[in-house]
This record gives structure tokens, sequence and C-alpha cells, in this order.
């Protein structure tokens, strides 16, 4: 599953990555689906796995 990643001066577009992919945006990122939890990663940092599952991590507020 392959999202679009947010454009400079886009604010519609949300930036979603993978588990294992690299974070391409330091700020807040939350899960997507039943579970929410929050973590705040820095460009480049590998999107972990949460509860050792592969999820999909939404940036929420970019900094």
């Amino acid at each position: 599953m392959k999202r679009e990643a947010k454009k400079s001066g886009d604010p519609d577009r949300e930036v979603i990555r993978a588990s294992g992919s690299l974070c391409p945006a330091s700020g807040e990122w939350e899960i997507i689906g039943e579970r929410t939890t929050s973590i705040v990663l820095s460009r480049n940092q590998v999107m972990p796995e949460y509860c050792g599952k592969k999820v999909y991590w939404k940036l929420v507020r970019q900094g």
C-alpha cells in the first residue's frame, strides 16, 4: 500500500509511511488504524513497528 507524500505548500496532502521505510520529515507521527499512539521522529530515521507489527504512520505535526 503506497501512499502519496505531502508536497511543500500543499496542506491537503497527507504524509504517510509504512514501518521499515525512512522518515521523510521530522515531527510527530501517529498510527493509522484502531489503536493509536504517537511518536516523535527525526528525518531519515526508520519508521518503527508497533507491538511487533508493521503499521502505517501519518505525520500529524511537522517540526
